[in-house]
C-alpha cells in the first residue's frame, strides 16, 4: 500500500504547516487561505497522477469541481460505488477539514496484465480523496490503524478502502474513494433504520472514539434525491422525500481514525485502558474526559448516542430497542453490553420486528445540535 518517499525538496518542505497539528487549524470556515498548503503540493500530487481540485478565489467553504474545461468525463468505473454520474456529473466538496481535499485521479498507475487500453481509460479519471494523516511520529496511530484495518484478514471490515499512501520525506498522505455521507439523505423507514444499525455495530478490535454520522459515509458517488426544489424560482421542500437507500445495496463505510485506539496483540481488551482526554464530541461517554477508561466500552456508549439520536421517531416502535440503548449508554461503563453482546441482543430484537412496521414511512434526518438522552424519560420521572 505504500510507496517510497520522494527526495525532499527543502523549499517547497518549508512552504507546509510545520506540523499535522498545525494544518488541521487551519480553519476552513474562517481563513481564506486554509488550502494553501493543498495548492503548494499540487505539481507534486499531479506528478503522482492526481489532479486536485479548484478551490474558489477568496473563500474557505467549499472547493469547486474538478477543472470544468477538462476534456475527460468522470469514470462510469468509480472504485465499484454505486451512483448516477452521467450527464456531465460533478461533485461540489464542502470542505470541513483542512486535513482532507478532493482529487481525480488522472491516470493508472498499475496496470493489469493484458489490459487494453480503452480499459485503462475507464479506470482512471475517477474521484477521490485525499487526507494528510501523518509527519514522521505524529499522526501514524492513523496510518498503522488503517495499514492494519485494510490487511487482507480485514479487507471486508466497514471502512473507506484505502487506496494507496503518498509519502513525501516525513508527510503521508492516504488515498480513498470519493465516497457520499451516510446523512444527506433521510433514512425513510424502521427497516432502513436497522440496516445501518446492525452494520455499524461491529468489532474489529479497533476502538474509534469518534463516532459520529459525519464520520460515516456509504457506498455511492453520484446524484443524490434533493430536499429542496425550485418550482417557478420559489424553493419548495420535497415531501415525502425520494427513495434512495432502497435503490442499492447500501453499506456503511467508517473514515477518520485519528482518534482510535488498536488493542495490543498481548493485550486483553477487556482489560484495557487508555488515558482521558479533553478533545471529543459533546455526546461522547461522560469517563473519556475523566479517568483511564475502556475505549471499547466508551464506543458503545457513543454509538448508543448517535442510534438514538437519528432514529429518535423510530426508536419507540421497534420492541427492544429503547432498552438496548439505555445499556448501551449506561453511565456506568462496566455495565454496558460490549460491541459483540449488543449486536447479539440486536439481531434477536430485529428479528422480531412486525412487518407492517418495517416500512412505514418516516423522516429521519440527523442534526449535530441535538442530542436526546436515551435517558431523558427516566430522569423527568
Amino acid at each position: 500500500m505504500n510507496e517510497q518517499p520522494d527526495v525532499v525538496d527543502e523549499d517547497l518542505m518549508s512552504q507546509l504547516p510545520a506540523s499535522i497539528a498545525a494544518w488541521k487549524a487551519l480553519d476552513v470556515m474562517t481563513d481564506p487561505d486554509w488550502f494553501r498548503p493543498w495548492e503548494t503540493l499540487r505539481p507534486w500530487f499531479r506528478s503522482k497522477g492526481y489532479e486536485l481540485y479548484r478551490p474558489p478565489p477568496g473563500r474557505g467553504l467549499s472547493p469547486t469541481p474538478y477543472d470544468a474545461s477538462s476534456p475527460s468525463p468522470l469514470s462510469f468505473d468509480n472504485f465499484e460505488l454505486f451512483g448516477d454520474r452521467g450527464d456531465g456529473f460533478q461533485a461540489c466538496f464542502l470542505s470541513l477539514s483542512s486535513v482532507v481535499f478532493p482529487a481525480r485521479d488522472t491516470h493508472v498507475l498499475c496496470h493489469r496484465p493484458h489490459e487494453n487500453a480503452l480499459t485503462r481509460a475507464r479506470r482512471s479519471n475517477r474521484d477521490v480523496i485525499i487526507k494528510v494523516v501523518s509527519k514522521g511520529a505524529e499522526g501514524d496511530n492513523e496510518l498503522s490503524i488503517l495499514t492494519f484495518l485494510h490487511s487482507a484478514r480485514l479487507g471486508s471490515s466497514v471502512t473507506v478502502p484505502v487506496l494507496g499512501v503518498l509519502q513525501l520525506g516525513e508527510w503521508s498522505f492516504v488515498v480513498m474513494p470519493y465516497c457520499n455521507p451516510c446523512a444527506q439523505v433521510p433514512v425513510l423507514n424502521a427497516h432502513e433504520c436497522l440496516d445501518f444499525t446492525e452494520q455499524i455495530l461491529c468489532d474489529n478490535g479497533i476502538a474509534h472514539l469518534d463516532i459520529s454520522y459525519e464520520n460515516i459515509l456509504i457506498n455511492h458517488h453520484g446524484r443524490q434525491p434533493p430536499r429542496i426544489v425550485s418550482i417557478d424560482h420559489t424553493p419548495v421542500w420535497v415531501d415525502p422525500p425520494h427513495e434512495f437507500r432502497s435503490t442499492f445495496p447500501v453499506r456503511y463505510l467508517f473514515i477518520d481514525f485519528g482518534l482510535s485506539r488498536r488493542c495490543p496483540d498481548d493485550g486483553q481488551p477487556s482489560r484495557w485502558r487508555v488515558e482521558p482526554s479533553s478533545v471529543g464530541r459533546v455526546q461522547r461517554a461522560p469517563e473519556t474526559s475523566e479517568v483511564r477508561y475502556d475505549p471499547f466500552a466508551a464506543d458503545v456508549y457513543q454509538l448508543g448516542r448517535l442510534l438514538y439520536a437519528w432514529f429518535y421517531d423510530a426508536v419507540p416502535d421497534i420492541p427492544g430497542f429503547l432498552q438496548l440503548l439505555k445499556d448501551m449508554t449506561n453511565v456506568r461503563p462496566q455495565d454496558r453490553p460490549s460491541a459483540s453482546r449488543a449486536m447479539e441482543r440486536f439481531v434477536a430484537l430485529r428479528s422480531q420486528v412486525p412487518a407492517d412496521i418495517l416500512f412505514q414511512t418516516m423522516d429521519m434526518q440527523p442534526s449535530g445540535f441535538n442530542w436526546p438522552d436515551p435517558h431523558q424519560e427516566d430522569q423527568s420521572a
